[in-house]
């Protein structure tokens, strides 16, 4: 799992200065996702108890924290046509740097603060609330960034931009 996770957060890096350098927000936001979706569970891997660390809160709450703050993350992806999606396309670097920077600093206070917040208990019979209501959420997330035009930054000017046409000879 760390290994995988890893090479995850390091390609996700990769993405996102390649996303900044070229000036892409839709590539530099869905890095800063794909950051934050994978560098809080490697922290979970790191907070397993018997590895580095004894029995701790921070290797669920890593775990849990981690599908939410990369909702929050691709926040501005969602909100095409909105006053807020305007604001976000306006300041788009400033919020993959700053949710990058609150998933990173969130990792590192979980593996210096072990115990930081809380665990919380969830029970198996019957699921408990926080699963029932964040599972919808988070498909209709990933199924809303599916279903959309990636144009939504105005980084695609023509309809040629967003499918190019097949090669004929």
């Amino acid at each position: 799992m760390l290994v995988l996770t890893a090479a995850c957060a390091i390609g996700a890096g990769g993405v996102f200065a390649l996303g900044l350098s070229r000036r892409l927000p839709e590539v530099a936001l869905l890095a800063t996702v794909l950051w934050v979706v994978s560098l809080l569970p490697l922290t979970h891997g790191l907070l397993l108890s018997g590895h580095l660390y004894g029995p701790n809160a921070g290797t669920t709450v890593a775990v849990m924290w981690a599908v939410p703050t990369a909702l929050v993350a691709g926040l501005p992806l969602l909100l095409d046509g909105t006053a807020p999606r305007r604001w976000s396309a306006a300041k788009w670097r400033g919020w993959a740097w700053g949710t990058a920077a609150l998933g990173t600093l969130g990792a590192a206070a979980l593996l210096i603060l072990l115990d930081l917040v809380p665990a919380p208990v969830l029970s198996r019979e019957p699921p408990a609330a926080l699963e029932l209501g964040l599972t919808p959420v988070v498909h209709s997330f990933i199924g809303a960034l599916d279903q959309k035009d990636h144009g939504a930054f105005g980084t695609s000017k023509s309809r040629s931009a967003r499918s190019p046409r097949p090669v004929t000879r």
